[in-house]
């Protein structure tokens, strides 16, 4: 994934939904916390500097995260 976005010609920026909610009861019947630290930590040890890393305490899918990444879509 880290060679796909350094690959980027516009502005980059990832969100990554964690924390307790990310899976929560329901949703996915399965979590690996020591995974999702692994990833975490190696994309953003493999993504060029100018490339922002979010990681918001929600769900993919709830308001909150929604609420996040929404100004960064906006077009002038």
């Amino acid at each position: 994934m880290a060679q796909r976005l350094n690959q980027a010609t516009a502005p980059v920026r990832v969100a990554i939904p964690a924390g307790a909610t990310l899976f929560t009861t329901g949703r996915l019947h399965f979590r690996d916390v020591e995974a999702d630290r692994a990833f975490v930590h190696t994309l953003r040890t493999r993504l060029k500097p100018d490339i922002a890393v979010t990681e918001i305490q929600s769900h993919v899918n709830d308001p909150p995260f929604i609420s996040e990444i929404l100004p960064s879509l906006k077009t002038s």
